[in-house]
């Protein structure tokens, strides 16, 4: 059974995945990890911008 951390640290990687292949918005990147949009956006999409793993360009994510 998985940590609360290793499961965390497993929708990172995977939003990290999807977004190395095309520029996704919060929206679909919610949709494709069947997650709830607004968690989504607090709590990995932002991380991740704050942490230079992402950048934000209209409205889209992109890996750095």
């Amino acid at each position: 059974m998985l940590t609360q951390y290793e499961k965390k640290k497993m929708a990172l990687e995977k939003i990290i995945s999807l977004c190395s292949i095309n520029p996704k918005t919060s929206k679909e990147i919610a949709t494709l990890l069947g997650m709830n949009y607004d968690t989504v956006r607090s709590s990995y999409v932002y991380l991740l911008v704050k942490k230079n793993k992402l950048k934000r360009i209209k409205n889209q994510y992109y890996k750095v």
